[in-house]
């Protein structure tokens, strides 16, 4: 399969935006506007095979589904905030909170569009913390994930436009999957 690697930009004049990372040790920052990172042609089709249990996990190891249980448990007030819309399902579509995929946790998932949502505290602008959130979303995007990353004071201070680009990119992607099956 050839490696083709493309972006959706949505500009925002929200002021500098999210992108990058994980809570427990991942992050990043970027200029003002949230990307949809994805990589269009080196993974299987959206969906996978059916959605089975190590399709939906990518085979994480058992110490990350304790993390991430512990994690649920202690989300941020911005994540608290986007639980409290995901969890109704965008588009007809389920979302999971501090889901395992490999070796990472993502704050926010959708299987069958194979969407990973992240929100961003502060500690993503570190700079260690910004070079850990850009190979982690390279092997994301290398394992066929869309991300889109929010910072926390995106999602509290302009919920609704945060809202309106998710549903946006769900919509997208769901064109995507009906066009490639």
């Amino acid at each position: 399969m050839t490696n083709k690697k493309s972006k959706v930009e949505l500009s925002t004049n929200a002021g500098p935006s999210p992108f990058r990372g994980h809570r427990d040790v991942e992050m990043m920052n970027k200029e003002s506007k949230t990307e949809l990172s994805t990589n269009a042609g080196n993974s299987p089709p959206l969906g996978g095979d059916g959605g089975g249990y190590n399709q939906m996990f990518q085979g994480a190891k058992k110490y990350l589904f304790e993390l991430a249980k512990t994690m649920r448990k202690n989300m941020t007030p911005a994540e608290e905030l986007l639980w409290m819309h995901l969890r109704q399902g965008v588009g007809g579509l389920k979302f999971r909170r501090q889901h395992p995929l490999k070796n990472y946790i993502v704050d926010f998932y959708c299987h069958k569009i194979k969407l990973v949502i992240e929100a961003d505290g502060e500690i993503h602008q570190r700079e260690e913390i910004k070079a850990y959130d850009k190979n982690r979303e390279q092997d994301l995007i290398a394992w066929g994930y869309s991300i889109m990353r929010f910072r926390n004071e995106e999602i509290l201070e302009h919920e609704e436009m945060v809202l309106r680009r998710i549903a946006e990119i769900v919509e997208t992607l769901k064109q995507n999957l009906r066009t490639s099956i």
